[in-house]
């Protein structure tokens, strides 16, 4: 029994110590991750954020995925202020971290056939933008 009352101890006590070393690395991470600016065909934005509608999320996901939808969200409404059209280019501000979030949940994604030139597109302006940061 003592033997049993101490493990789980140990066990408990490393499950903090996970908990603790998890949260300072995503706060470490946000900081180190550069501001890219792509440039999106506005439709493609909207795509997007229907294709992650359709994704499962595990739990300790949902922060990430809140913080994904709300961003591209952001830019929809910059857009629509602008008095921009669904043809026309948007260049924003995409914070890295949130970019690569982005990219997460879409890797995951099961596609329409519909939505595969919209995501390409998307997905490509990312991909760009990040060569372009690293390029400096």
């Amino acid at each position: 029994m003592k033997k049993f009352a101490i493990l789980v101890l140990f066990l408990v006590v490393a499950q903090v110590a996970v908990m603790f070393s998890q949260q300072n690395t995503q706060t470490k991470t946000a900081k180190d991750f550069p501001l890219l600016k792509p440039t999106f065909v506005v439709s493609d934005i909207y795509v997007a954020m229907q294709i992650l509608e359709g994704i499962d999320l595990n739990g300790n996901e949902v922060d990430a995925f809140l913080e994904v939808k709300n961003t591209l969200k952001s830019f929809l409404e910059k857009a629509q202020n602008d008095k921009l059209k669904a043809t026309d280019l948007i260049k924003v501000d995409f914070p890295g971290h949130i970019a690569q979030n982005t990219m997460t949940f879409l890797g995951r994604s099961v596609l329409k056939g519909n939505m595969a030139e919209a995501y390409k597109r998307f997905v490509d302006a990312l991909i760009e933008s990040s060569k372009d940061v690293k390029s400096k």
